[in-house]
């Protein structure tokens, strides 16, 4: 006999708890971060960057992806931005996808990196393995 709904849930437990944290997806070569587990929709600001914003509130930021963190990781290290154990601070990711991107003078590029920038606040200090 088939294995009834309930059944499973009981073998395989419950919904898991959500817990927000950088996320380094190496086969897409990019961090990801969810700060709540709200719907959302993609708002892409440029050729790294997207901000993932609720449907509920538009202006809300509720996550994000930083695209091409390998070859970012490269040019912050030439910089001498690295950690010694491969990680780096999430904040120092934005901030070299800002700079690496593209029309710098945009403003609503600008004002989507100054979104995100407040929106992690102290939160910007997480570290993340960027290193394969």
């Amino acid at each position: 006999m088939a294995e009834s709904i309930a059944d499973f849930v009981d073998r395989v437990g419950g919904p898991r708890q959500f817990v927000a944290e950088p996320w380094l997806n190496r086969a897409g070569d990019c961090i990801e971060w969810h700060f709540v587990p709200d719907a959302y929709h993609a708002d892409r600001v440029d050729g790294v960057l997207t901000l993932f914003r609720s449907d509920e509130c538009d202006a809300e930021v509720v996550g994000f992806q930083i695209k091409g963190v390998s070859a970012l990781y490269r040019v912050l290290g030439d910089f001498g931005v690295v950690v010694g154990d491969g990680a780096v601070a999430v904040g120092v990711l934005i901030l070299g996808a800002y700079w690496t991107g593209d029309d710098l003078d945009r403003p609503r590029r600008r004002e989507a990196y100054q979104c995100l920038k407040q929106r992690l606040g102290k939160d910007a200090d997480r570290k993340v393995f960027a290193t394969s």
